[in-house]
């Protein structure tokens, strides 16, 4: 790890662009994950048919 720390002065984007890539990730399983539990549960008041 002691090695890739001067990487890490020079391009911070790398770094960055990784994180960035993981959040957005695992927002975009969440919101997957809470829409395709209400569509299948049936007990859920949360669905608004219009």
């Amino acid at each position: 790890m002691s090695q890739g720390l001067p990487f890490l002065t020079k391009a911070p984007f790398i770094t960055l662009s990784a994180g960035t890539m993981i959040m957005i990730f695992v927002l975009a399983t969440n919101l997957i994950g809470s829409e395709i539990r209400e569509v299948l549960d049936p007990k859920s008041d949360s669905i608004v048919l219009s």
